[in-house]
């Protein structure tokens, strides 16, 4: 193969750079190219100086996971049970998204949507209407005449479309109730003014109990034998906390199913390496290594968070269509087939991956669901839980 040299006007002191006829060469130390990358010095071949478009795509990639393996990777994820794992212990892996690139991927969407979707909203569906925990009949009861008059006014605007009955019908009975809800606090004020014991505040939030008696800290308060003072003391003075920001929950909830759902994401990871942990007791005797029933959990987490997006989009596309002939009864049956698609992609897949036979697959399923179900609720009780202590 024949070289030539450089231009002559390199850098002064610096080695003319050989160029070899029909290819390319490092424009860093000009070493020859054979990929997106120097083997010699790391530089990449693409710079910024190229389609804005390319630079976009590279964005998406980097950032949010996106590139076409993304979507190369979506439809076997969903409608293939046990595909990319078992395409993945067999060595072909390029053609995918790695497992844990997948899973934050779809965690972080399915979460995001979810806190999106769990905000309390005014929507007519196929079950009636909705108008949210902002506008029930205890929060509406608690405003002032005239704001509660305009609210009840912006409500039933909302849902001008719906038919004339239905929509007289729901809104007598929201009335109704509101009615009802203040001749309940008036009687607790009553009470109260008379002198009753007042075991509930307005807002219907209980006293807590510590040895059979209403918790105080200094009068009853939780002591643990093992701590010192001080830390008994910080202990009580956080629980005050935890029971003065439970009492605004139940005013405004909101606040509290943020933080939850941006806890949830964390929680669910720490869970993930335990669910492996489960299916390498589970299939003992399988002799794989800890990492291949975490590729598993991983997929099968990814899939669950995927089916998820599917089932909020169904629930979403059966309510926007109320009205629109069979349409939103159809949108509610494949919400169904759906959520029975969970339980039986998930049965499919550990039979592929592990190779059993059926019974005893169909009784590991049922024993690895139970355990996880107790896992996960575990996890979620404790998302709920530091939630309300950092809310």
């Amino acid at each position: 193969m024949s070289e030539a040299t450089a231009p002559t006007d390199a850098p002064s002191g610096s080695a003319p750079t050989p160029v070899t006829e029909g290819g390319e060469r490092c424009l860093n130390c000009g070493a020859p190219l054979y990929g997106p990358h120097c083997y010699a010095c790391g530089q990449p071949k693409k710079g910024l100086i190229r389609q804005f478009s390319s630079i976009l795509g590279d964005f998406f990639d980097t950032v949010l996971s996106l590139d076409q393996r993304t979507f190369r990777t979506l439809f076997p994820l969903y409608f293939q049970p046990g595909f990319l794992t078992t395409e993945y212990f067999a060595g072909r892996r390029v053609r995918f998204v790695t497992p844990l690139r997948l899973y934050f991927f779809l965690s972080v969407i399915a979460f995001l949507v979810i806190s999106l979707v769990a905000r309390p909203d005014l929507s007519a569906g196929p079950h009636g209407l909705t108008i949210g925990s902002d506008n029930d009949p205890k929060a509406l009861a608690r405003l002032d005449p005239e704001a509660r008059t305009k609210r009840l006014a912006e409500i039933e605007q909302a849902f001008v479309l719906v038919p004339e009955e239905q929509r007289k019908e729901a809104m007598d009975d929201l009335r109704r109730e509101i009615d009802q809800e203040l001749q309940s606090i008036a009687r607790r004020r009553q009470g109260k003014a008379e002198g009753a014991p007042d075991s509930d505040d307005d807002e219907g939030v209980p006293h807590y109990s510590f040895n059979g008696k209403p918790w105080d800290p200094v009068a009853n308060p939780v002591r643990v034998e093992w701590l010192s003072e001080a830390m008994n003391q910080s202990l009580n003075a956080e629980i005050g906390e935890v029971i003065r920001k439970a009492k605004g929950v139940r005013k405004d909830p909101a606040p509290l199913v943020k933080q939850v759902f941006s806890l949830a994401p964390q929680a669910l990871f720490v869970i993930l390496p335990l669910f492996a942990l489960l299916l390498k007791f589970v299939y003992l005797f399988k002799r794989r290594l800890y990492m291949e029933h975490l590729i598993v959990a991983l997929h099968s987490h990814s899939f669950i968070c995927l089916s998820l997006l599917v089932a909020i989009a169904l629930g979403k596309l059966e309510t926007w269509t109320f009205g629109l002939g069979a349409l939103p009864e159809l949108f509610k049956w494949l919400l169904i087939a759906a959520c029975t698609w969970v339980f039986l992609y998930l049965l499919l897949m550990q039979k592929r991956v592990y190779r059993q036979g059926w019974i005893l697959t169909l009784l590991k399923f049922g024993f690895v669901g139970i355990a996880y179900t107790i896992l996960l609720s575990l996890g979620m009780a404790a998302t709920f839980v530091v939630s309300l202590i950092v809310l």
